[in-house]
């Protein structure tokens, strides 16, 4: 660091460093004074859990899966260490060396055969890539949410007066338990600027309309209403033929082929729904084909990787217990939550979890990778070089 080949600035030796210039100027100072980067050890009292000692506290939290409180850890720690140590000083400690609470998520089992078959996927897309090709381009994404009127996880911002008011801070609700919820089926495509084109194919209520047996406070008998259906291959191959496909060609019929990716859920794949889509896909211009993707891996969709979690987060800001309401305001954040730009970097997402895929050898067991928009661009065709071919 305190030598400089001729001809390069001191702006480039800290780029290279990962430094700033006053950075570079403060470490290059200390370097020629005492000879070492080595920081000063720092006056007061010193730290009561040594370094030794702090690498059995980690060793004991990944032990115990990180559940217990600092209480719960004070007295495990003490008869490891052999000394006191309290709840405050683990405390004080965990916050020194940045621990932070973090939400427990679930992942799919996967065999051995599943985690084959996630790898023989992430390698052929990430083959397409190396080629120059886009993997996703003519493709959509097809999967079930259910979107419930109200979500308890969610925090709101309140003022002092808000929280002063008797009327504000809860959401009436006749259950918690039984949530007014409704189910949607989402078709989403990536965007194509040069065909005009958003990637929304659409999202469809997984309801029919049913006339009332009887009359109620609330409506009369006769009056049609909304009711949802359960999943089955019969009712999913109607949504296919009904709304999804027809929708793909109109919006998609510059493409050679459309490709429909879902999982393979008993209501998907049930009845031989798949073989009937395709042959029926095939009279078609362009012709439409189903491609099942690899066993319990939502991280291979975009719906459910990314999609579903982003606009769950505008729909959980609407407050209302009517799902007929709710379908609406579903529907209209569909069509205008997300921008083409905004969607864009969502495929970005999934091309790399294409490679966190490879690299963890087919397993599920990895980070999923957080893009901002100048990563997100730079990222797409980004790849391991030991991949097969």
């Amino acid at each position: 660091m305190d030598t400089r080949p001729e001809g390069v600035s001191k702006a480039d030796v800290a780029k290279d460093w990962g430094l700033g210039i006053n950075a570079y100027a403060r470490f290059k100072k200390q370097l020629k004074d005492s000879g070492t980067l080595e920081t000063k050890p720092k006056s007061g009292r010193p730290l009561k859990l040594s370094k030794a000692d702090y690498e059995k506290l980690e060793k004991l939290n990944t032990k115990v899966h990180g559940d217990l409180t600092y209480a719960e850890l004070a007295p495990k720690l003490s008869r490891a260490l052999g000394y006191n140590v309290s709840a405050t000083t683990i405390f004080r400690t965990a916050k020194r060396n940045g621990w932070r609470d973090v939400a427990k998520y679930t992942r799919p089992w996967l065999e051995e055969d599943h985690k084959k078959q996630r790898l023989a996927w992430a390698g052929k897309k990430l083959n397409e890539v190396k080629d120059g090709k886009n993997p996703w381009a003519c493709r959509i994404d097809i999967d079930e949410k259910m979107f419930r009127c109200f979500t308890a996880r969610r925090k709101s911002k309140k003022s002092p007066t808000d929280l002063a008011a008797e009327t504000t801070g809860r959401v009436r609700v006749k259950s918690k338990t039984h949530v007014p919820q409704t189910m949607f089926l989402a078709a989403v495509a990536q965007p194509d600027a040069a065909h005009n084109f958003d990637g929304r194919i659409g999202i469809y209520r997984c309801a029919k309309p049913v006339a009332a047996k009887r009359s109620s406070k609330n409506r009369d008998k006769g009056t049609i209403e909304m009711k949802d259906y359960a999943l089955t291959a019969e009712t999913f191959m109607a949504l296919l033929k009904d709304h999804v496909i027809p929708d793909a060609v109109e919006k998609m019929s510059w493409a050679p082929e459309i490709v429909i990716q879902m999982d393979n859920a008993r209501a998907h794949i049930g009845s031989d729904l798949v073989n009937k889509v395709n042959e029926h896909g095939r009279t078609l211009t362009p012709p439409v084909r189903i491609e099942l993707q690899p066993p319990n891996s939502p991280d291979t969709n975009i719906n459910d990787l990314c999609f579903f979690s982003s606009l769950a987060s505008a729909v959980s800001k609407q407050h209302t217990p009517n799902p007929d309401t709710l379908a609406k305001e579903v529907t209209r954040l569909f069509k205008t939550w997300h921008t083409r730009d905004k969607l864009m970097k969502l495929w970005d997402i999934k091309t790399a979890c294409l490679t966190k895929i490879w690299e963890s050898e087919g397993d599920n067991d990895y980070k999923l990778p957080r893009l901002s928009s100048g990563r997100a661009a730079r990222a797409e065709g980004r790849a391991p070089r030991n991949r097969p071919r």
